[in-house]
């Protein structure tokens, strides 16, 4: 017998992906349920892998360079989804806003009439330079295929024939409210395990900052739909296992670098001599000639504020991809420092941003495991991202892939 085939009906693992989650969030004034509930669970502050897409690290336990992740973005003009943009004139960057909103909307209809893939963005890149770049990661999070040659928990409890809930963009919306409306009709026997997408806290900690007043009246908002959910689950099934955790964390933004005005004042050609994007922290470039690389290299070398990523990092983050999708070179911004205009802001800075270096305190997200099957304690130090994809599977009483060395929370704590 399979170890997956021996869970009850009666007992479901919940997985609230809390989007922009910090370690430190959790108080009694504003978030009294995580608050009380952290008092009978596991928890710590968790490090995200390296960028903007550490999705395969919680659920298939993957590095960035082990699953194409860590940045929505590469430089794939071959497989690029977007090559229809080549027709648009550049003066279609120069319209305003809306216009521009109205013709990105109309272009990914276009797109989709070809392409399934769910998550389909083009940011804010150029028009003309859209047919340059393809997304990485295009199969949904639940979907077969999500981490090629991996599996994922969801790959796992297909091949256990067990069901799942998962809310989750772009087909619902990733509110509280909305996670609550759902759980309310859908989570109950014989699912054994839901995944819900929580992003109140991602798009406040944006707009208003990590430590505004907004943030916390999100926190007692989401707090509340929490509560709800979890009282749902235990009156419907015999045994709940609770997990919530932050794909990341929130830095306040104090100063900003304009790399845009940096790379226009060098006497190079953008795409015949280079091509990047500006990914919020990250600066990422290709080079098609030796002086672009040199003239580049010298101007982010001494641009204060951040560094270009050296081999030593790439190892310690795991950058180190069978190609040079992800960039020829790395820019990182410093924590607070927001790379501006970039490619997914340009009409305004944003107050909060986050995908700096995990080592960073406000970088780090919360994790919490409520269950009978872990020891309950506060931890102070950060576990590894990838340790949650073998804690969920282990919680599940599924044994992870056999290429998966990592211990699982439940029984190996740091």
């Amino acid at each position: 017998m399979q170890k997956g085939s021996k869970l009850s009906m009666k007992s479901i693992t919940i997985f609230v992906m809390l989007d922009a989650c910090r370690h430190d969030y959790i108080s009694r004034r504003h978030t009294p349920f995580l608050h009380s509930l952290q008092s009978s669970s596991l928890s710590c502050p968790v490090k995200p892998t390296f960028g903007f897409e550490p999705d395969a690290a919680y659920l298939a336990g993957l590095y960035p360079d082990q699953a194409d992740g860590g940045a929505q973005f590469w430089y794939n003009p071959k497989d690029s989804p977007f090559k229809l943009a080549r027709f648009l004139p550049k003066w279609t960057n120069k319209l305003p806003k809306i216009p521009q909103k109205i013709i990105r909307k109309l272009l990914l209809k276009a797109v989709r009439l070809s392409n399934s893939a769910p998550n389909l963005s083009t940011a804010w890149l150029p028009f003309h330079l859209l047919n340059q770049f393809a997304l990485p990661m295009m199969n949904g999070l639940d979907q077969p295929g999500f981490c090629p040659g991996h599996k994922s928990i969801f790959d796992l409890l297909r091949e256990q024939n067990l069901p799942w809930l998962f809310h989750a963009g772009p087909d619902y919306r990733v509110t509280i409210n909305a996670a609550c409306k759902r759980a309310k009709v859908k989570l109950h026997p014989p699912l054994a395990f839901a995944f819900f997408h929580i992003g109140n806290l991602d798009g406040t900690g944006h707009a208003f900052g990590p430590h505004s007043d907004e943030i916390q009246t999100e926190l007692s908002h989401v707090d509340h739909g929490l509560s709800k959910i979890y009282r749902l689950a235990n009156k419907r099934f015999s045994n709940v296992n609770f997990v919530i955790m932050g794909d990341h964390g929130m830095i306040e933004v104090d100063h900003l670098l304009n790399v845009k005005e940096i790379l226009s004042a060098l006497p190079l050609s953008l795409e015949k001599d280079y091509m990047y994007i500006l990914d919020s922290t990250m600066a990422r470039f290709w080079f098609f000639s030796k002086q672009a690389k040199q003239l580049i290299g010298h101007a982010m070398k001494n641009l204060q504020g951040g560094h270009i990523i050296t081999k030593d990092e790439k190892d310690t983050f795991h950058l180190n991809y069978p190609h040079n999708r992800f960039g020829d070179m790395i820019y990182l911004a410093n924590p607070g420092y927001l790379i501006f205009p970039n490619h997914y802001q340009v009409h305004r800075p944003e107050t909060g941003m986050h995908g700096y270096s995990s080592n960073a305190y406000g970088q780090q997200a919360l994790l919490l495991i409520n269950s009978e099957r872990v020891k309950h304690q506060q931890l102070k130090t950060p576990v590894a991202m990838r340790r949650v994809f073998p804690s969920v599977c282990d919680l599940l009483d599924i044994s992870v892939p056999v290429d998966c060395n990592l211990p699982s929370l439940l029984t190996d704590l740091p």
